[in-house]
């Protein structure tokens, strides 16, 4: 009897382990998948890593989902590159516990023709709390804020960037914001 319990315990043990790196092994290239599958750049080449571990799996998240790219393209945006790392997304809801990374060289169009280049935006944060943060130069930061004005059909004149805000003219009058 104390033989065929030590028996038991052993084969257990050896499904748990077996388990622990067999399920992560099958469940994570269908979680490349559906990354892909959620891109919003279609069939354009994306390199999609992803971490899982059988704990993880267990308490409903995929520990780590790294998303990088060089040359992306939708609706006339392009990216020259992104590198975007997603950590303890949720299975259930897709809630992401951490986001971090960057696009590099993004170039948007402009209504009144041309594009307005953002250097560097990068990412950190939340699903719940994600902060980003542009950074773009002197003659983008003005194109940006008279597509801005363009977009809401105000005409703004003379836009000049000054120390900590902007000043322009609009509806005729100086106004420093």
């Amino acid at each position: 009897m104390k033989s065929l319990f030590g028996f038991l315990a052993f084969v257990t043990v050896l499904i748990v382990l077996g388990a622990a790196f067999a399920v992560p092994a099958l469940v994570a290239p269908a979680i490349d998948s559906d990354v892909r599958a959620a891109s919003p750049f279609g069939e354009q080449p994306l390199d999609v890593a992803v971490d899982v571990n059988a704990l993880g799996l267990i308490r409903g998240f995929v520990g780590e989902i790294r998303v990088s790219g060089v040359d992306l393209e939708r609706d006339g945006v392009t990216i020259g590159s992104l590198g975007i790392t997603a950590q303890n997304v949720g299975i259930g809801d897709h809630a992401v516990g951490a986001i971090s990374g960057s696009l590099e060289s993004v170039a948007i169009p402009t209504s009144f023709g041309g594009s307005i280049l953002v250097r560097d935006l990068a990412l950190s944060g939340s699903s719940s709390a994600l902060t980003a943060t542009a950074h773009l130069d002197h003659d983008a930061a003005v194109a940006f804020i008279e597509q801005a004005f363009v977009e809401q059909g105000v005409v703004a004149t003379d836009i000049e960037l000054t120390s900590g805000g902007l000043s322009m003219i609009v509806f005729d009058q100086r106004v420093e914001v």
